[in-house]
């Protein structure tokens, strides 16, 4: 609302405590103002909704109208958000973490695709037998390894991009679910040496740092996932890939038993 609007219907309010009448430009401006904000209440409770959906695999119990009264859906709000702490009690058993879940990439063919181009357009289906006997699984960190590359310099590193489609696939039980949201985009960098320790190669890891990690979406592995060489990193102009013979796709994060 601008300062001339503030303005004016500061006047108006106060001819109204001289018993005058409001006019309809006054009229128009309150409902305005209140179409506003019962729009981003409803937005927000879509958005909540989605989220709702994806975190709990199941549907919520609000479905928010733009025709309802604000308060309405500011009730819908709260309900929704009290519906996660139902939803953890939900899940049995509970979710448990998981580390060095790998996947290899050993394909003739896929490998000389990235020796060429750099790069990997590669999916992983809901029926990967690494994640077998696992449901609603949450990524927090993806490493890419490339084994048998090396850089010219005796201390250079390798910095990996590592994103998705946006198109996720996920399961609880005998159900399956798919979502579409935003693509994922982390980047690895790591020193091919092998006479280092794991720790001692890796410049930066491929997850979100655990004081941010809350507010930031956790995929699925089961999605298409882009794996490239940025050429704007100096240090990926020095790397070699000739003698390259897999790569291997590291996962951290949750999961359900099943």
């Amino acid at each position: 609302m601008s300062d001339n609007q503030v303005s004016r219907i500061q006047g108006y309010v106060n001819n109204l405590s001289d018993l005058q009448q409001p006019n309809k430009e006054m009229m128009q401006l309150f409902y305005q103002r209140y179409f506003n904000v019962k729009r981003w209440l409803f937005i927000a409770l879509e958005d909540y909704n989605a989220a709702y959906r994806y975190w709990a695999l199941s549907e919520p119990s609000v479905t928010p109208s733009i025709v309802s009264r604000a308060s309405i859906l500011q009730e819908n709000l709260n309900t929704i958000k009290g519906a996660y702490i139902a939803a953890i009690q939900s899940f049995s058993p509970a979710p448990s973490t998981f580390d060095d879940k790998f996947c290899f990439i050993k394909d003739h063919n896929a490998l000389e695709t990235f020796k060429k181009n750099k790069k990997l357009v590669w999916t992983i289906s809901k029926q990967e037998p690494v994640f077998e006997s696992l449901d609603r699984v949450r990524l927090d960190k993806v490493r890419v390894w490339l084994d048998g590359a090396k850089h010219k310099d005796s201390n250079g590193t390798i910095y990996i991009s590592i994103s998705t489609d946006g198109r996720y696939y996920d399961r609880l039980g005998s159900k399956e679910y798919q979502f579409v949201g935003e693509p994922v985009r982390r980047f690895f960098q790591y020193i091919p040496n092998d006479k280092l320790t794991t720790d001692e190669k890796i410049q930066l890891d491929g997850d979100v740092t655990e004081q941010f990690r809350d507010a930031y979406f956790r995929p699925t592995p089961f999605t298409t996932w882009i794996i490239s060489l940025p050429d704007d990193n100096s240090n990926n102009q020095r790397v070699d890939l000739t003698n390259i013979t897999q790569i291997r796709v590291e996962f951290a994060g949750s999961a359900i038993a099943s």
